[in-house]
């Protein structure tokens, strides 16, 4: 993310293949720490998105891997290379082969790999025999510590947990009988002043970027406001193509049990052009990013503030952001009060996985995770 002269680059877009993908970027610790490195660095524009509920496999580092998985096609792989090291019941009974045995299959795939390209880029694979001994495994744990404290020093400060603690976190499990470690829940303090100008946060994308006042953010870095007139990134929308031109498609269009075809939503520098035929088509300039998203359809109308008509995705946030409001009428001597429709919001926050408290499974149950409702499960 740096230049030649070792400076970050004035645009940074951040791809995350999230356990959460629907919410990764409503947290408020997402936003959080995303304000904070685009101050800290100086940013033009930072852009962390997602990828929608199916959609991971369509990641673009999910990818640029997929031919590995590719160069294993037909490959047979045999567990008793050396010898079987199981018995009749599939258990083991031979540690030591085993070891043999799957050193053999890593050093196949680390050959078959190293013969791979990934963007004209050559493939580095290598088998790394595990430590033999005790004193071997301290070498390793003194040197894995060692690169741990140089990572943490050239990484930016801000950062919360070191890298071998983050590497070490595991997911939440929702599991009858557990015992948790309570712990406080965090506190956020996002400035929605600050916010309301500079952030477009959406269903699954953050956009934060730098205002046109030098006073409040100095001179731009780049040239991103001339290819961006309107600053932030227009929202996908459906066109239908016809002799009388482009014009706004229907939101059933988007429905895949409606429209087998994928509707044409242009390329980002098409809808930036369209701009003019998707303001004619809506009637609304301030058009809220996540509209023609089939899956939130009934969520639209209370994300979106009935003063401004910013659309804000966090329920936390856009009862802070009536805050702002109501503090700014307040000010100019006006007696101001929430509606009901703006004091009822019919959304829970997203729960972040790393914010829950650590759970611990119940012996009893051999550690098998267990569900009781099958229809529910196969949702995901």
């Amino acid at each position: 993310a740096r230049n030649h002269i070792g400076n970050i680059k004035p645009i940074m877009i951040m791809s995350v293949d999230s356990l959460e993908p629907k919410d990764y970027t409503r947290f408020p610790k997402t936003l959080m720490s995303a304000i904070n490195k685009f101050k800290t660095y100086n940013l033009d524009a930072l852009f962390i998105i997602t990828q929608a509920p199916g959609q991971t496999a369509f990641n673009v580092v999910e990818r640029r891997l997929a031919t590995l998985s590719q160069d294993l096609t037909g490959l047979v792989l045999p567990h008793d290379y050396f010898g079987t090291h199981l018995n009749v019941s599939g258990l083991t009974v031979d540690a030591e082969m085993e070891k043999q045995n799957f050193k053999a299959t890593g050093e196949v795939l680390a050959e078959v790999w190293s013969m791979d390209l990934i963007d004209h880029h050559p493939v580095v694979a290598q088998y790394i025999d595990p430590p033999t001994s005790i004193d071997d495994m301290i070498i390793l744990i003194d040197t894995q510590s060692t690169i741990d404290m140089i990572i943490d020093e050239i990484c930016d400060e801000e950062e919360e947990i070191s890298l071998h603690l983050r590497i070490k976190q595991t997911r939440s499990i929702p599991y009858p009988n557990l015992t948790t470690d309570t712990k406080p829940k965090p506190i956020y303090n996002i400035d929605e002043y600050w916010c309301a100008t500079h952030v477009f946060q959406t269903q699954y994308t953050i956009q934060i970027i730098r205002c046109t006042k030098t006073e409040c953010c100095g001179p731009w870095r780049s040239n991103y406001i001339q290819v961006f007139p309107h600053r932030f990134l227009p929202p996908p929308v459906p066109f239908d193509r016809s002799s009388a031109g482009v014009r706004l498609a229907e939101l059933e269009s988007s429905y895949a049990n409606i429209n087998s075809l994928s509707p044409y939503y242009g390329t980002l520098f098409q809808r930036i052009q369209f701009h003019g035929i998707v303001i004619y088509g809506t009637n609304n300039s301030l058009l809220p990013f996540d509209s023609y998203c089939p899956s939130i359809q009934t969520k639209i109308h209370s994300r979106v503030c009935s003063i401004c008509k910013q659309y804000i995705p966090s329920p936390t946030r856009l009862r802070n952001h009536y805050k702002v409001h109501q503090q700014r009428y307040a000010s100019n001597c006006i007696d101001y009060k929430f509606n009901k429709d703006e004091e009822l919001i019919d959304e829970p926050d997203p729960i972040d996985p790393n914010e829950m408290p650590l759970y611990q499974i119940n012996p009893s149950h051999s550690g098998v995770f267990l569900f009781s409702d099958m229809i529910e499960w196969l949702k995901s």
